[in-house]
């Protein structure tokens, strides 16, 4: 039986960011990224209702910044396993993409 993988533990991240976030066959949402000490939480609200998305950070294969935006705004891409990959933008003050795409990438290293 393969060993549990080491929880991982984030004491220096916010603990949320307003976002704007979608994945391939959903509408554009707007709310909040979480940064828990095990999950990524999106919840929020498009157009049709309330979406709600929890990802164990176990769960993330890779995050870098995206080529393509999301109407104006700069975007951050999030691959997950068995899941379709989640663009997100940040609607926070200047350099935040920057500050969530960092927190990722050291969750994702964390995870390896």
């Amino acid at each position: 039986m393969p060993p549990k993988p080491k929880p991982t533990k984030l004491r220096t991240v916010p603990g949320s960011y307003a976002v704007l976030w979608e994945h391939p066959r959903g509408l554009p949402t707007t709310g909040r990224l979480s940064l828990g000490p095990h999950t990524l939480s999106l919840h929020g609200r498009n157009r049709n209702h309330a979406e709600r998305l929890e990802l164990p950070y176990r769960d993330l294969c890779a995050a870098r910044r995206s080529e393509t935006r999301i109407g104006v705004l700069p975007a951050i891409e999030i691959d997950c396993r068995d899941r379709d990959t989640i663009t997100l933008a940040s609607l926070d003050q200047p350099g935040t993409r920057s500050e969530i795409l960092e927190a990722l990438q050291r969750i994702v290293s964390a995870q390896a």
